[in-house]
């Protein structure tokens, strides 16, 4: 039986859910949890600080919570997601903060309209020994985070909406990506939907303006959680919503913080980036032949000015085709994803291609309920001649790997085995070690510190293929359905490639607190 909720979600019996702005996800073993072990499940908590490779219940290399059973919050990771259906679990908090949720308006407009007020503080302290390892003028630093969002959203039946989020970005020293972490105040969503039924259990809605997106597990359009400004777009969207399947379409812009304030009307500082387009279409549906399988599909296509691979910079026009695969069969859960590029660079064709995977294994029976976990990835790369074979990863998470953000997906083979256990409901443990080779040795070691491309290295430094390894310990405590505290160590070994280039071991430190309303 299939039933749908208030919130755009569908859910079957084995508790498939859809959810606005990603798609679907396995959802929560506890009839309370509105979000699952997928992508859903780690909004629940508000990954909102977490972006490491999946090693919860969900398969996810690039997902950022290490809760694999999270206790159940009504505050959503994209919080254009939070619904009054939320109220129902039992773990709503009646505090302080209630009278601001979910306002019903009576007078004069439609039933089921309502008002929400919610927001966000979070504080994030992060250091760094040899950041980058020490092939920039960069030293050792040490810079806290600062983030306060605060956001209105507006429900007039369940056909119009408007969702408007007001942002405070500072930092106390100069951080590793100043450009993603200072905007003193700006509009950091700010956009309206119209959605109309098509059947009686399926729906289209048209949204426009500024808005967050992230699909699938973040591999290639994700928000941009660990700096401080995460990813917005300005453009239109489209997404047809039925028990069975999901498809986005969208035509948009990202946006570019800019420091300072700007009073007056519309955007503020913050601006679209004019040298780039990005479009794409984005479905996601359950294969019902097999139980617990799903089936991501997608194009997207982006043009962007003056981008750099290797040691050559040009115009790109690329479109990518790709498909994820991902669910659970008893203790096992899973997650490949594969995906084609093709397009021109400059003069060059283009032709790159990734694989990725995250497989795990959880021990019920056992203290902890540990989960075994491995990733295994690889992305092309190749020379500044001929077809450019450098695989783009887009709009990724930049803690694609781990919370420090050293690596960028391009251009890579990697193993990650890893081991979660949860000895506390509230409270879990990762730990992993991901050691990191060259596709190609013509190929650049790009980093993700100034941007998802930056050539740090270049291939021609020399023709090892062994980057290093990097040790990743992760501990997260949902103390309330309010406060998520997390703290991060990673140590990254240089080794082949980065020690020939005289690079050095770097290590990082990260904590944080989010508190969410």
């Amino acid at each position: 039986m299939v039933t749908s909720s208030a919130a755009n979600r569908v859910v079957v019996p084995w508790r498939f859910v859809a959810e606005p702005g990603h798609g679907f996800a396995i959802g929560s073993r506890s009839p309370e949890a509105k979000r699952g072990a997928g992508l859903s499940w780690r909004r629940k908590v508000a990954r909102a600080t977490t972006a490491l490779a999946l090693l919860g219940l969900s398969a996810s290399p690039a997902a950022v919570q290490v809760l694999r059973n999270p206790p159940s919050t009504p505050y959503h990771f994209l919080r254009y997601d939070d619904v009054p259906s939320d109220e129902d679990s039992h773990y709503w908090p009646n505090d302080f903060w209630s009278p601001l949720k979910f306002i019903p308006l009576d007078d004069g407009l439609p039933p089921g309209s309502y008002i929400n007020f919610g927001g966000e503080d979070r504080e994030r302290v992060e250091h760094f020994s040899t950041p980058l390892f020490g092939l920039t003028p960069r030293t050792t630093t040490t810079y806290d985070l600062h983030r306060l969002l605060f956001e209105g959203d507006l429900h007039v039946s369940d056909r119009f909406r408007t969702f408007i989020q007001f942002s405070n970005h500072q930092v106390t020293s100069a951080s590793l990506s100043p450009g993603t972490d200072v905007d003193q105040i700006d509009l950091q969503q700010g956009f309206a939907d119209l959605k109309t039924p098509v059947s009686q259990d399926s729906s289209l809605t048209f949204r426009g303006g500024r808005q967050e997106m992230e699909f699938g597990v973040g591999r290639l359009i994700d928000v941009r959680e660990g700096p401080n400004i995460r990813l917005s777009w300005d453009g239109g969207r489209a997404f047809y919503q039925s028990p069975d399947l999901r498809v986005d379409a969208f035509v948009t812009k990202p946006v570019i913080p800019v420091p300072g304030f700007y009073p007056g009307f519309g955007y503020f500082g913050a601006h679209f980036d004019r040298g780039t387009s990005f479009w794409g279409l984005y479905g996601v549906t359950p294969i019902r032949a097999v139980p617990g399988l799903n089936d991501d599909f997608y194009y997207l296509g982006i043009d962007r000015e003056n981008v750099t691979f290797n040691t050559s910079t040009a115009n790109e026009t690329r479109h990518t085709l790709g498909t994820r695969l991902w669910g659970e069969a008893g203790a096992w859960d899973y997650d490949t994803e594969a995906a084609f590029q093709f397009g021109e660079f400059g003069s060059r064709d283009i032709r790159a291609w990734t694989l990725a995977s995250n497989t795990g294994y959880t021990l019920q029976n056992v203290w902890g309920k540990p989960r075994l976990g491995l990733q295994a990835d690889t992305a092309s790369g190749g020379g500044n001649h001929g077809p450019l074979m450098s695989f783009d990863p887009l709009f990724p998470k930049f803690a694609y790997f781990t919370e420090a953000a050293i690596t960028a997906p391009i251009n890579f083979i990697d193993a990650y085995p890893s081991v979660t256990i949860q000895p506390r409901y509230n409270f879990a443990v990762m730990a992993g070690v991901n050691v990191l080779w060259r596709y190609s040795t013509l190929d650049a070691f790009y980093s993700t510190f100034t941007g998802p491309i930056d050539p740090l290295v270049p291939g021609s430094a020399n023709n090892k293929r062994l980057l290093g390894a990097q040790s990743n310990l992760h501990a997260e405590w949902q103390v309330t359905p309010h406060l998520n505290i997390n703290a991060v160590y990673v140590h990254f070994w240089t080794a082949g490639f980065l020690a020939a280039a005289h690079g050095k071991n770097t290590d990082y430190i990260g904590v944080w607190t989010a508190y969410f309303f």
